[in-house]
């Protein structure tokens, strides 16, 4: 009985002290492999997580940078625009800067004659932009709608050129916390409509 209680505790006491090694073994490659993630997975992350965090609204709609995805929607006195697309944010860049590439956008226009809606995925003819921003303007009733119809005109110009539209961006904290966000397309030589081409929204 003895002698079998020895070979029982020397059995034992090997395959305990092996097990502990092998755990502590385990921890470091665990940790060694956590911190490899991290090092080689922040480029997964957005640049900028002040864009990325919350949804920024004003009193005409609101703009939501979710991962590496944008939407934004915006009301008018005579319709609404719904938007959705891709975002590359340079946090580095001065002024910060901020692609917007869209994907997906839906007009309404509501006037006399009653409701229209138009819906573009990715493509579209390189005229419809100024078709929908002329009859914009002409049921424009005031700057909030016109600064609609310009943002209207560069995200689908965007769209139909297959590029992305260029911006900046700029978060000012005063006694709330804010966002502008400023585009520009390309200049032109001559202009059909001074303002045509450049929009700037503050949420």
């Amino acid at each position: 009985m003895v002698h079998s209680a020895r070979g029982w505790a020397g059995f034992r006491r090997p395959i305990h002290k092996q097990w502990g090694a092998g755990l502590r073994s385990g921890a470091w490659w665990l940790l060694l492999g956590g911190i490899m993630l991290c090092m080689g997975g922040c480029s997964l992350f957005p640049p900028d997580w002040t864009l990325y965090v919350g949804q920024w609204r004003n009193d005409f709609g609101s703009v939501d940078f979710k991962y590496r995805r944008f939407t934004l929607d915006r009301r008018f006195s005579f319709g609404s625009l719904e938007v959705e697309g891709r975002y590359e944010a340079d946090p580095v860049a001065y002024p910060k800067r901020v692609d917007l590439v869209p994907t997906w956008v839906r007009v309404k226009f509501t006037d006399g004659s009653g409701e229209q809606k138009w819906v573009f995925r990715c493509s579209l003819s390189s005229g419809i932009p100024d078709e929908l921003y002329r009859r914009g303007l002409a049921l424009s009733q005031d700057s909030e709608d016109v600064r609609s119809m310009r943002l209207l005109r560069v995200l689908l110009l965007a769209m139909a050129d297959g590029k992305p539209l260029e911006g900046i961006y700029g978060i000012v904290i005063d006694y709330g916390t804010y966002l502008r966000l400023d585009f520009s397309l390309p200049p032109e030589p001559r202009p059909w409509d001074f303002g045509a081409g450049w929009v700037s929204l503050e949420f």
